[in-house]
């Protein structure tokens, strides 16, 4: 016979709201760490000097700095635009970061980290390029612009504007011959600086739509990649004359060079359903002499002096193309993150640096050609789950194909589980102790399942559809899941993550819930407008219920055997009655209702109604509404700590969230949070709510101190004050009659959801049918709340 094991604590319960609130933001987590906050990284700066790595990324107000020996990040250097182009001054050891969208260039000491100087130019920057001879940084107009602002590194200071003969948008250096050449996609020549007076000395005509310069010492060439003239015109330094134009097989992106081999590598696209090309170019003989195929288009191109490799990223793809410098050929691929955009070579270790712009992390390749180390930089954080029995919190990145786990007592990530693309929802199995992480992608139609003991993937669940909502029927032990773009149902076996069942519910299924008493799983379809209701013992069709216009949530009421639809199109709630599966009432609420959430303290339904900005406070018992609170803008995150009796309700554009008084529906307090909160969790034994910052890289850890943890001990141990001595041996719940308890009261058994799963007698209580997990004995209202956690 298995033995059962409890721990019990006791926790006051909250009666009324006093004056002075008791939430507030306890702290924040930052995932992966304090340094983190840039996504989409762009443009790596390989610093010799220091050995670091500068990081920069489209729309983001800082640079990240990475030490190139360990990998760790060793400061995050906040600027006041979003700097997104990067150009290194090495006599001074400073880094120069563009701001798009504004009229600043950042100077950085890049030994102290930090920025030294904000330099006004004269348009909105573009490019950077760095003049060793002038120590000077030119920096063009940007997109459509025909001036070149030139920068004196000493003083940062704006020295001169020059106008050039036409837009100035890509930029180059040749400093063997003291000159700046610029181009523009929508112009036909390159526009050629004389950087001794700053002043424009003349043009080179190159054809249609020139996109890319890049300047090579060998021979002292300047070449220009024409995206739509599909050709690389090539320049001579010395007399700016056009000596050769190469026409190619596709549109050029990304120019390489070769200074062993004295070879030109120009990354070409060629369509969206044909292989990319990367073309080499003879700087010798200015001719083509090899092409090869890629799988991808290619972009960005850099080159391993140590072992004659070029390494060229594919946008959109997660590897990077390895080409042998000798032989001309591709030699291997290296699986890295997703949509590689950027890259840098170190070499003092040998190691190439790759941005990876779609997962918001930075891959390390050493030899023999391997991935060595990723390094997160931002972390998109949506689905929570809180796990009381292993005091951890599970998170999900978006884009990170990763689930953060979060130790409860320190408040940091201690492992990420890897798993497939744009994982979504979670939904937790007690009696395994494992998560479905279900990815929410057109790439991916499968669910991860996670060993939270071990923390990690131990299997994966095809389901041949776009995960939106998940379910699970603790009878059947049977879990349940849907997709928007389909109208089936899957049924799956918990025990043996195996698929047993399809079934056909209606167009465009949203979300799911379980009904215990009846053992019935429901369905809504936004695009039926109705509601299917499935046998949970026979996975069959008993009944399709019409609702409002465009339903989208679902909630189960216990009390009442009805389970809500909240009807985005019609500003309502269809209510069910489980019994007959009918529709018993239709209550208005407030505008788009995209949530609902049942207290069953209160017997109380809430809706978030996102374009109102207010949440509807619903009377089970009467279905009448009861309170329309205004709350934060766009609400749409819900939940309920059943302890305390309050309503936790986060606003998406808003970057707080509003609790609500369970008791007299009103507001509590506001609580600022980060920046477009996606997900709630609660942690009933600490008191705490979790709330993921989808934009901020972060969660917010909200505290309420109203609710007392533990009471004080006494000289024997014991807590001071009543409370229940609970003990479970066999199966066996014993549960003693409490003192100025009367014999014959209400005392329940509660899930971790707050929902009811069993009536307490005082004496013996079977409890064999519970799954392991956390649950809370209620005597009545004016005393403590029991914690139980029930172990196998």
């Amino acid at each position: 016979m298995n033995r059962t094991s409890v721990s019990v604590a006791a926790f006051a319960v909250l009666l009324s709201v006093t004056a002075v609130s008791g939430q507030f933001l306890e702290s924040t987590i930052y995932i992966p760490d304090s340094l983190t906050g840039l996504k989409n990284p762009e443009r790596l700066l390989y610093i010799p000097q220091n050995n670091t790595v500068f990081v920069a990324g489209w729309n983001n107000e800082c640079v990240i700095v990475l030490d190139a020996a360990t990998g760790d990040k060793v400061a995050r250097v906040e600027l006041g635009g979003r700097g997104r182009v990067l150009c290194y001054d090495s006599r001074d050891n400073k880094v120069y970061a563009s701001s798009y969208g504004s009229r600043t260039v950042y100077a950085i000491d890049a030994s102290s980290n930090s920025v030294v100087a904000e330099i006004e130019v004269a348009t909105n920057p573009g490019d950077l390029c760095y003049n060793p001879v002038e120590n000077r940084v030119y920096c063009s107009g940007g997109w459509g612009r025909t001036t070149v602002s030139v920068i004196d590194c000493s003083g940062d200071s704006l020295v001169a504007t020059v106008e050039t003969w036409d837009l100035a948008e890509d930029i180059c250096c040749n400093p063997l011959d003291n000159k700046v050449y610029c181009v523009g996609e929508d112009g036909d020549e390159v526009s050629i600086i004389d950087c001794a007076g700053d002043s424009m000395v003349g043009s080179v005509y190159v054809g249609r739509g020139p996109h890319v310069l890049a300047y090579s010492r060998a021979g002292d060439r300047v070449y220009c990649a024409s995206f739509m003239g599909h050709d690389v015109a090539v320049i001579c330094g010395a007399g700016d004359s056009l000596i050769a134009q190469l026409v190619l097989s596709g549109c050029p992106e990304g120019l390489g060079f070769n200074l062993g081999e004295n070879k030109v590598y120009v990354a070409s696209y060629v369509g969206a359903t044909s292989p990319g090309k990367l073309d080499i170019i003879c700087g010798a003989g200015d001719t083509a002499i090899a092409r090869i195929d890629m799988r991808r288009h290619p972009s960005a191109i850099v080159y391993d002096s140590a072992d004659n490799l070029i390494y060229c990223v594919s946008g959109g793809s997660d590897y990077v193309n390895v080409v042998d410098g000798a032989g001309d050929s591709l030699v291997s691929e290296v699986w890295i993150g997703d949509d590689p955009r950027g890259l840098c070579y170190d070499p003092v270790r040998n190691r190439v640096w790759v941005a990876n712009y779609g997962s918001h992390d930075i891959s390390i390749i050493g030899p023999p050609d391997k991935e060595v180390a990723v390094l997160p930089l931002w972390f998109a954080p949506g689905d929570l789950f809180w796990h009381e029995a292993g005091n951890k919190l599970y998170c999900v990145g978006r884009y990170e194909q990763k689930v953060a786990v979060i130790d409860g007592a320190t408040h940091r990530p201690v492992k990420y589980i890897r798993v497939r693309r744009y994982p979504g929802l979670l939904l937790h199995v007690p009696p395994e102790d494992k998560l479905y992480c279900a990815h929410v992608s057109y790439f991916d139609y499968d669910l991860s399942v996670i060993d939270c003991r071990a923390d990690s993937v131990t299997a994966t669940v095809r389901v041949d559809q776009s995960p939106c909502a998940l379910c699970y029927n603790p009878v059947q032990h049977r879990v349940y899941c849907v997709g928007t773009e389909g109208s089936n149902l899957k049924v799956i076996d918990a025990a043996t993550n195996n698929v047993i069942a399809n079934v056909h519910v209606d167009s465009c299924p949203r979300d799911l819930c379980y009904n215990p008493a009846e053992n019935r799983v429901y369905c809504v379809n936004c695009m039926a407008d109705n509601v299917t209701v499935i046998d949970g013992a026979t996975s069959s069709v008993i009944a399709r219920v019409s609702v409002g216009d465009f339903p989208a949530s679902l909630c189960y009421a216990r009390d009442g055997n009805y389970v809500c639809s909240a009807n985005e199109s019609s500003d309502d709630v269809s209510v069910i009655d489980c019994a007959t599966n009918r529709v018993i009432a239709t209550v208005p609420v407030g505008h788009v209702p995209k949530n609902l959430v049942y207290n069953p303290v209160s017997n109380k339904l809430y809706t978030a109604n996102s374009n109102s900005d207010d949440v509807t406070v619903i009377d089970c018992h009467s279905m009448t509404v009861l309170a329309t609170i205004p709350v934060s803008e766009y609400p749409i995150p819900l939940g309920v700590d059943t302890i305390a009796n309050k309503v936790y309700c986060a606003g998406r554009f808003s970057d707080s969230v509003t609790v609500i008084c369970g008791t007299g529906d009103s507001i509590v307090c506001t609580v600022r949070v980060g920046s477009r909160p996606k997900a709630l969790a609660w942690n009933p034994g600490a008191g705490r709510f979790y709330v993921s910052n989808y934009n901020s890289s972060s969660i917010s850890v909200l505290r309420d101190s109203a609710v007392v943890g533990s009471k004080e001990k006494d000289e024997g141990g014991r807590m001071k004050g009543e409370y229940l001595t609970v003990t479970i041996v066999r199966n066996v719940l014993f549960l003693p009659e409490a003192s100025g308890v009367k014999r014959g009261a209400l005392c329940v058994m509660l899930d971790i959801t707050g929902r009811r799963v069993m009536k307490l007698v005082p004496g013996e209580n079977d409890v064999r049918h519970l799954s392991p997990g956390v649950y809370f004995i209620r005597q009545k209202s004016d005393r403590p709340t029991s914690k139980i956690v029930i172990q196998r």
